[in-house]
């Protein structure tokens, strides 16, 4: 991959302004890291992201990130580790998170996400840790997503180690790592 970018580390260095720009995605074949975290980036995440094929850890937490997930971030097949946590988005978890097949990381906390875990979750099974406490996520976890996590007990097996979310007041969780 000669003379193409294969990683972006633009952590904790005073970056703000409007979050990425559509044409990022013209990265997409060869980018495989982007660090834009512990930076004052606003405005939403733009559909193109889905186009970064190859990307494997995208950590954009501690920022001012707006909007949706957008559901193009399904077809990020690569993605090992999704850091979004202490932003402002809104909206649901998309259920085509569902298609990350090798996510190993989901951290979703502190925004403001709503409605319930996608029991597309479930189909993770390289995931070993998920955190999604202090968003407005209600309902019960979905068994899909226990399963994983009763598995980790089986010591040839991966599943999640950690499930953290807000299950003493807003989600009904018994499989949980820990409750917040």
């Amino acid at each position: 991959d000669e003379g193409f970018v294969n990683g972006i580390k633009l952590s904790d260095n005073n970056v703000g302004g409007p979050a990425l720009v559509s044409e990022l995605g013209l990265l997409g074949p060869t980018l495989g890291n982007l660090q834009l975290d512990g930076n004052d980036i606003t405005g939403s995440i733009p559909s193109e992201i889905g186009l970064l094929s190859s990307l494997e850890r995208l950590y954009m937490h501690y920022g001012a990130l707006t909007g949706t997930i957008p559901t193009e971030m399904g077809a990020m097949e690569s993605l090992t580790h999704l850091i979004f946590d202490f932003n402002d988005l809104t909206g649901t978890i998309p259920s085509e998170m569902g298609k990350l097949i090798n996510l190993k990381r989901l951290d979703l906390a502190y925004n403001f996400l709503t409605s319930t875990i996608p029991t597309e979750l479930g189909k993770l099974s390289n995931l070993t840790t998920v955190y999604c406490q202090n968003n407005m996520l209600t309902g019960v976890m979905p068994d899909e997503v226990c399963d994983l996590r009763q598995n980790s007990s089986d010591t040839d097996s991966e599943g999640i180690k950690i499930l953290v979310v807000d299950c003493k007041t807003e989600m009904q969780c018994d499989c949980c790592s820990y409750c917040t």
